[in-house]
């Protein structure tokens, strides 16, 4: 159907790839196919007589994909020689990839979702990358699940994206290092592929650094909820200005009615901005700039963040003139020596808990 939804959900060996198709299929509203290329190789190795005479041939054993014993055998086979390696994947590829585009082209389905650790040369729509931050945990759960050693795991990963290439690649990430694996939580993901299809509505992401918080953030998020339908305030990490989520709240009865449900608060958990940007589906990161320092200090960080990744927009938001001497530096001095009218200078919708 032309009208087919193609979803490609990538990412390394234990990322949790198959765990969060499982709960997709689960909880996703929409009639969809959902599609494992590990398992449609497979399949097609078995049922297919000449990919299955070609794939003897070349190992020079005969097989069947339902022993576990005879897929360690091709696995060590691939690993040992690279030249094996290159040619089953010259056979097993194009079959798979002729079988993908007969089902998108024949399903009755919306939505199709293929799940491949390795890249497709099929048309997707929109891509998402699963990855576990914890390289130590997914070493982990790929013993703990599967006929595998150490250094298969490692050779197997040198034909796979990395981390960062994962997040490049990606229109939403998903990481799975601080969730229950089987219990993966796919809510948001849902929701921004629902939005994707609906239209009409952008997420944007505001970092702000700073203690106190300041009616200079207050201004980055009110012009942030002007341009965009959801903003998500991330308060970044700064060692010279150190803020945390678990220290603020966002006090939702100071903001305009129309903005209170549009505002989300967001912990950094030591990851770049565009990286947080992707896993929550933001168009573009907003920043704010009140003087020269804080320009030079922000080309730094969009030249990094650039570096990372080269698919998320950067918008600037030039302080008003009555805010450009408003620092948190200053407010917590003012604070701290208890000068009177100091609370007039801080934040509105970002107060410390009581």
């Amino acid at each position: 159907m032309k009208d087919t939804i193609v979803i490609y959900m990538t990412g390394p060996t234990g990322a949790g790839k198959t765990q969060t198709m499982n709960a997709l299929r689960k909880g996703f509203p929409y009639p969809a196919v959902f599609l494992h290329t590990d398992k449609v190789a497979q399949d097609l190795m078995e049922s297919s007589q000449s990919l299955h005479t070609q794939l003897v041939h070349l190992l020079g054993f005969n097989f069947s994909m339902q022993n576990s014993s005879d897929r360690g055998k091709i696995r060590s086979a691939i690993l040992g020689d690279p030249i094996i390696k290159n040619k089953l994947e010259s056979l097993v590829h194009p079959a798979v990839h002729d079988y993908l585009e007969e089902l998108i082209d024949t399903t009755d389905k919306k939505w199709v979702f293929i799940e491949s650790a390795l890249p497709i040369k099929v048309k997707y729509d929109k891509a998402i990358s699963v990855i576990c931050s914890n390289k130590e945990l997914r070493y982990e759960r790929i013993l703990a699940h599967r006929e595998i050693t150490i250094k298969e795991v490692k050779s197997l990963e040198t034909t796979q994206r990395d981390y960062n290439e994962c997040y490049e690649v990606a229109d939403f990430v998903i990481d799975t290092a601080n969730q229950d694996i089987l219990n993966i939580d796919t809510s948001r993901v849902v929701e921004w592929l629902d939005l994707c299809v609906k239209g009409g509505q952008t997420r944007g992401l505001a970092p702000l650094t700073g203690n106190p918080a300041t009616i200079g953030h207050d201004s980055v998020i009110i012009k942030g909820l002007k341009m965009f339908d959801i903003l998500y305030v991330l308060l970044a990490e700064n060692p010279d200005k150190p803020m945390v989520e678990n220290d603020y709240v966002i006090c939702r009865e100071n903001l305009p009615q129309e903005d209170r449900d549009r505002l989300v608060l967001l912990d950094p958990q030591g990851k770049f901005t565009v990286h947080v940007a992707k896993e929550v589906g933001a168009a573009a990161v907003v920043r704010g700039i009140r003087d020269e320092k804080d320009s030079g200090y922000e080309r730094i960080i969009f030249e990094i963040n650039r570096i990372v990744d080269r698919n998320i927009d950067f918008v600037t938001i030039f302080a008003d003139p009555e805010l450009r001497s408003v620092s948190s530096t200053i407010v917590r001095g003012m604070n701290k020596k208890k000068i009177p009218g100091r609370e007039r200078f801080f934040s509105k919708y970002l107060v410390k808990k009581e």
